[in-house]
């Protein structure tokens, strides 16, 4: 029988706490219709255009507020005065690795900036600033998707990004998704000496080596999360993580993904899998099983459709359920229990 398995939680010691002065706002609970704050950041010219074009969709899209950076926005933002040689630290480790402007470390900047202009029960969503996709922005809905994200929940729900499929465009060697084997493990897509670099770098946050690596990666293009004092610390902690650790944030090919992962298997927090019951029709909403990882078109629409579940991690072997994948199965089921994703 597998139990479900829980980590700790436990923060490390060197995350350093929030000053007094971070969270100034009274909270407030939102009422008739969802509060929603868009966050996304355009470091660049290439990028700024579909910055624009998010903002000119932001109110139509059912979002209530905009936090939407271009550079000189990041750059005046207190917290980049207040770890400016740490910063300055991440950027040189940019360079090293791959090279994303201070190792997308700009992504909880500006949601925490989000959150606290934003009341208890509100939300705040990242949605990267792709320059990849074309979006209908038009057709999404975001007040729909939380209707049905929250449907039934007695508090507000958050999505902690895209539990990743296989990377694959055959769909039988993803039939096993109802089955456990339903994500990409992070030593699947990591190369392995980025993986234990970040392991050994935020080995206090990770309770088990092997268990972490057969755990699934988070795709942090975007993350749609209910303003709570545990939220705002684990965004907090996943910018801590750059300023104190900025090796091991920025030297795995994924970046500020893998140390997200990190972070939310640390506070066991519930996962959501999107998109799973049509996971094996090539074209969803229109866009093929390969980009759906960071199509935010995908992510929404997953959510207003109602086509998502809950994702639980146990503690057992992760060959115990092989036996039950084949060749096609699943490929005729019309809905889906909660998935066990089994380590």
């Amino acid at each position: 029988m597998c139990k479900q398995h829980k980590w700790n939680g436990e923060r490390a010691p060197w995350l350093k706490d929030p000053w007094n002065d971070i969270w100034t706002q009274s909270f407030s609970d939102s009422t008739l219709m969802y509060e929603v704050t868009l966050v996304s950041a355009a470091i660049g010219e290439l990028y700024e255009q579909t910055l624009d074009t998010m903002q000119y969709h932001a109110n139509s899209m059912g979002f209530t507020k905009a936090i939407l950076w271009k550079k000189h926005d990041l750059d005046n933002d207190p917290l980049m005065s207040r770890f400016q040689v740490e910063i300055s630290e991440l950027q040189r480790q940019r360079v090293l690795a791959i090279r994303r402007p201070i190792c997308a470390a700009f992504k909880p900047i500006a949601l925490i900036r989000a959150l606290a202009i934003s009341g208890n029960g509100e939300y705040a969503m990242w949605v990267d600033a792709s320059r990849h996709y074309k979006y209908n922005w038009s057709s999404i809905d975001i007040q729909l998707a939380l209707r049905q994200l929250n449907t039934g929940a007695s508090s507000p729900k958050s999505v902690y990004g895209m539990v990743t499929p296989p990377i694959t465009g055959r769909c039988p060697e993803m039939a096993c998704m109802e089955n456990g084997d339903a994500y990409l493990r992070l030593d699947g897509h990591m190369e392995s000496v980025a993986t234990l670099t970040a392991m050994e770098d935020f080995a206090e946050l990770i309770h088990n080596a092997e268990q972490f690596k057969a755990s699934p990666e988070l795709m942090s293009a975007h993350i749609l999360l209910s303003n709570n004092h545990a939220n705002r610390l684990l965004v907090w902690d996943w910018l801590m993580m750059a300023i104190a650790k900025p090796r091991g944030f920025c030297y795995p090919l994924a970046q500020d993904q893998v140390a997200w992962t990190i972070l939310v298997l640390n506070r066991t927090l519930p996962l959501i899998q999107l998109g799973p019951a049509t996971l094996c029709q090539p074209f969803v909403f229109g866009v093929h099983m390969n980009n759906r990882m960071n199509h935010f078109e995908y992510f929404a629409k997953s959510l207003m459709n109602g086509d998502f579940t809950e994702v639980r991690t146990v503690d057992c072997a992760h060959e115990e359920v092989r036996h039950t994948c084949s060749p096609g199965a699943g490929k005729k089921r019309d809905s889906l229990p909660v998935i066990d994703i089994t380590l």
